[in-house]
């Protein structure tokens, strides 16, 4: 099937796309000894009309293996396990940590963490093939995270902002807001942290400010792809807050916010 004016590679998805803390593990068999040749995991996938999204782990017919961000490879390196292959990600917060054959082969801390997302195994166009899969919880902490959209009640808005109803497939139920220098909002919950996330077009500054303690005084937010993270505050008691964000200079798009229990 052509998606678009290409055919995408072959991916997978599976559980809740409200999955945060787990792990994934499975034997992948792959059909060649090329380059071209892959099979693999991946953990948080959240962008269903793309083939890689969220962090990846993929092993390659000639020996060698990539991880992956949102489709971008940010590690790789050569293993030497022949026939069926045991590889396992685990992903806790914003540490993922990667194993071949009960081995770990890279650990890589997010400074700007994915939101959550569904397990996904990934392969080429070949008959690669996957045995023992075991998707399951992390040790420390829930699963789950709760999602709001930035139309949502937990929302509140000061100064100029423009409110997208109908914005991308891509976008959390199609809507954006988008506040321009000084604008504000509020974010109420009930948790121990939070994401705020969206595609952001263009470079701008904000500060964070969580129960009347400020986090970020001037943080940079770059530009970046759909469903990224904008700004992750963590560690916090279990309880009521208030976040208050404030748009110090450029324009500050926000998608929705993930709360993390």
């Amino acid at each position: 099937m052509v998606e678009g004016g290409y055919t995408p590679s072959p991916t997978t998805n599976l559980v809740d796309d409200r999955w945060f803390k787990y792990e994934i593990s499975a034997r992948v068999n792959l059909d060649g000894n090329s380059s071209d040749c892959y099979g693999g995991i991946g953990l948080r996938f959240c962008q269903a009309c793309r083939e890689h999204s969220g962090y990846a782990l993929l092993v390659f017919g000639d020996g060698h293996w990539e991880f992956l961000r949102n489709g971008k490879i940010k590690k790789k390196g050569a293993y030497m396990v022949k026939g069926s292959l045991p590889i396992k990600m685990s992903v806790e917060m914003n540490s993922i940590s990667c194993f071949i054959d009960s081995s770990e082969v890279m650990s890589y801390k997010d400074k700007s963490p994915l939101p959550a997302g569904r397990a996904a195994l990934y392969s080429s166009y070949d008959n690669n093939y996957f045995e023992d899969l075991v998707i399951e919880p992390a040790e420390n902490g829930s699963v789950y995270v709760s999602r709001i959209d930035d139309t949502d009640k937990e929302f509140e808005y000061s100064g100029e902002w423009e409110h997208r109803l109908m914005a991308g497939f891509g976008d959390y139920k199609r809507t954006l807001s988008v506040g321009k220098e000084n604008a504000a909002l509020i974010l109420s919950f009930k948790g121990k942290g939070f994401f705020v996330f969206a595609e952001s077009k263009s470079d701008c500054e904000i500060s964070v400010r969580v129960d009347d303690k400020f986090y970020y005084k001037n943080k940079k937010v770059k530009h970046s792809d759909k469903r990224e993270t904008v700004c992750f505050v963590n560690g916090l008691s279990n309880g009521e807050h208030k976040a208050e964000i404030t748009v110090l200079s450029g324009e500050l798009t926000v998608d929705g916010a993930e709360i993390i229990a």
